[in-house]
C-alpha cells in the first residue's frame, strides 16, 4: 500500500509509527523531494513500522518480542477457562472461601485463603517451557509450585489438559516446568524471568480485572516487562504493554506482531484527559502546587489515585479527605496498569516484605512510560529474590502528574 505523501492519513500514520511506538520518521529531504514529483511514498509506512518493531527494544529485542509473545499465549489460556468457569460473587479484600470454588478449576490456597486456578498452574508450564528454549541460561521463578496439584487429581488433570493445548510435554514434564519456578537464586549477575501468571487472582473468578505478569531482572534491576490485560480484548484496543529499560513503554495487540500504537476505550480516554485538563487549569488558576494552596486541600479537584494495604489499616489522603482513592480490582498489577496508561495519577502500595513477581513487572512499566516508581524515599525498587523490601511502601506517580502530585504522594506513604 502507498499513500501520498502529503496526505493526513499519512502524517497520522507517520506520528504513530515515529511517535508513539518507534523511532522511524520520514527526512525533510525525502519529504520534499516527493511532493516536488507529486509521487507517492515508494516505502509503505506498514513495512517500515515492520522493520522498526523488530529492532526496537535494542540489545534487549528478542526478549521483549519472546515476552510479548507468551504473555500473548497466556491469555488466551484465561479466556478459554474463563469461558467455561461459574464465575464467583463479588467481595472485599484479595480473600476467597471455598465456596468460590470449582471441583477441577480452582482451590483455596492451603494457609493463604486467596484462590488459584488450573490456567495459573498451567500459564506457568507453558511460559517455564518457552523461556527455557529461549533463553536455556537463564532462571525461571514463578509464583506457583505443583504442591496443589499433586494432592488435586482434578485440577492437575485440567491443568495438564490446558497446557497441552500449547505444548506436548508430558504431564511429568508439565509439572517438573510448574516446580522450575522455585529455584534458588544463583548469584551475582543472573538473568532470571519473575512471572505472576495470574495477579488478581479473585478478579479472574469474579469477571473483573486480572493482569498477566513476566519481568526479566539482572541482579534485581528490571530490564524486560510485559503485562497484558486480557479483559480488554472485548474492547478492541491494545491489551499489552511491554516496556525495555531505557527504551521505553509499548503496546501489543492479543495476538500478531507489535509494537502498535497506543489506545485507550472512550471512558478511559475522557478520564485521562479530565484529570490532566484539571490539574493544568488548578495550576494555572489556583496554584494548588503552590505554599499558598497545598495538595491535602484539592479534595474534589483532586486528582485519581490508588493504594493498596490491608483492609484493617485507614488509608492516606494526600490529596485531602474527600479525595478518596479509586477502587479498582484486583491485584497491585492492574493499579500499576492504570498509572502506566495514565489513568491515574498515582498509586501506593504498603506492606513489606513484597512479593516480586506481584511488582517487577508494574515497576518497570511506569519507569518506562515516563511515569516514576520509588519506595517512599525516593529509593529504585530491587527484585533480588522472591521479596523484597521497601521502606515503607512503592510509590508511583504517571507521567502526566506534577511534581507536587508525586511529592503529596510520598508525604502520604511515610505515614
Amino acid at each position: 500500500t502507498a499513500f501520498v505523501v502529503n496526505s493526513p492519513r499519512v502524517r497520522a500514520a507517520s506520528a504513530c509509527v515515529g511517535g508513539a511506538s518507534a523511532t522511524c520518521r520520514l527526512t525533510q529531504a525525502q519529504l520534499a523531494r516527493s511532493n516536488r514529483q507529486g509521487s507517492h511514498l515508494c516505502a509503505t509506512l506498514i513495512g517500515v513500522r515492520t522493520l522498526r518493531a523488530a529492532e526496537w527494544g535494542g540489545d534487549l529485542a528478542k526478549e521483549a518480542q519472546v515476552c510479548a509473545q507468551v504473555v500473548q499465549t497466556a491469555s488466551q489460556v484465561c479466556l478459554d477457562l474463563a469461558s467455561k468457569m461459574k464465575m464467583a460473587d463479588e467481595s472485599l479484600g484479595k480473600e476467597m472461601s471455598a465456596g468460590d470454588t470449582q471441583v477441577g478449576m480452582s482451590v483455596i490456597k492451603t494457609g493463604d485463603s486467596t484462590p488459584v486456578t488450573a490456567a495459573d498452574f498451567a500459564i506457568q508450564a507453558i511460559i517455564a517451557e518457552e523461556l527455557k528454549r529461549a533463553f536455556p541460561n537463564d532462571r525461571f521463578m514463578g509464583e506457583e509450585d505443583a504442591a496443589d496439584l499433586r494432592e488435586n487429581a482434578a485440577l492437575r488433570a485440567m491443568t495438564v489438559e490446558i497446557a497441552q493445548q500449547y505444548t506436548k510435554s508430558s504431564e511429568a514434564e508439565i509439572m517438573s516446568a510448574i516446580d522450575s519456578g522455585v529455584e534458588p537464586p544463583r548469584g551475582h549477575g543472573e538473568r532470571v524471568w519473575i512471572l505472576d501468571p495470574i495477579d488478581g487472582t479473585k478478579g479472574f473468578m469474579t469477571n473483573q480485572n486480572y493482569i498477566i505478569g513476566l519481568a526479566l531482572v539482572v541482579d534485581g534491576e528490571a530490564v524486560v516487562a510485559a503485562m497484558a490485560n486480557p479483559r480488554l480484548e472485548e474492547h478492541d484496543v491494545p491489551s499489552i504493554m511491554v516496556a525495555v529499560k531505557d527504551k521505553g513503554l509499548r503496546y501489543w495487540p492479543a495476538s500478531g506482531s507489535g509494537p502498535i500504537p497506543a489506545q485507550l476505550t472512550p471512558a478511559l480516554q475522557e478520564k485521562k484527559v479530565s484529570w490532566v485538563v484539571k490539574m493544568e487549569s488548578l495550576a494555572k488558576f489556583r496554584g494548588p502546587t503552590s505554599q499558598g494552596f497545598p495538595m491535602t486541600e484539592l479534595n474534589e479537584n483532586g486528582p485519581p489515585w490508588l493504594v493498596s494495604r490491608p483492609m484493617t489499616t485507614g488509608s492516606p489522603m494526600p490529596f485531602g479527605p474527600r479525595c478518596i482513592p479509586d477502587n479498582v480490582c484486583c491485584g497491585a498489577m492492574i493499579k500499576y496498569w492504570c498509572v502506566a496508561q495514565g489513568t491515574a495519577a498515582g498509586f501506593i502500595q504498603y506492606e513489606t516484605p513484597l512479593k516480586s513477581w506481584d511488582h517487577a513487572c508494574g515497576v518497570l512499566c511506569v519507569i518506562e512510560s515516563g511515569g516514576k516508581a520509588t519506595d517512599a524515599s525516593g529509593n529504585p525498587i530491587r527484585f533480588l529474590d522472591r521479596t523484597f523490601d521497601v521502606d515503607k511502601a512503592v510509590v508511583c506517580s504517571a507521567s502526566d502528574a506534577h511534581r507536587n502530585i508525586r511529592l503529596a504522594l510520598l508525604d502520604a506513604a511515610k505515614y
